[in-house]
């Protein structure tokens, strides 16, 4: 996953990043754990979109935790159409933002004692749809 930290000074309300995203909502921002509603900062792109800038409309707490990191959403962008030419670039570009996305997926730190939780439920509730079906 692509991030960056910062602490927050309570003055400064621009904050440099510098990784490739395809959208200005592919940026997210949390500040102390907490992802906040893009209507609080604004994304400010370089020209290849290979960083840019955050920029606070207020600036963030002195010693708060700012992460800037991204999330790209998996939605179609381009629609196919049965009978057009498939136009190369379009095509190269939709299997690079999934390979990005994908990307961004698997390198999701993961808290291994909730997946525990989470698997030890879903083992349980599948173990118990199986006695009914097989006492069907």
């Amino acid at each position: 996953m692509y991030k960056i930290s910062y602490t927050g000074d309570g003055q400064t309300t621009q904050y440099i990043f510098a990784f490739p995203f395809f959208q200005d909502a592919d940026v997210r921002v949390a500040i102390n754990e907490s992802v906040l509603d893009s209507a609080n900062y604004a994304v400010v792109a370089n020209d290849d979109f290979d960083g840019g800038t955050v920029s606070f409309l207020t600036p963030p707490a002195d010693g708060a935790k700012i992460d800037i990191f991204r999330q790209i959403s998996l939605s179609r962008v381009i629609d196919y159409q049965p009978t057009a030419k498939i136009d190369p670039e379009n095509l190269n570009s939709d299997f690079n933002f999934l390979v990005a996305a994908f990307r961004d997926l698997r390198e999701i730190d993961i808290d291994l004692t909730e997946w525990k939780n989470t698997h030890d439920n879903v083992m349980s509730f599948l173990e118990y749809n199986l006695d009914v079906i097989q006492d069907k």
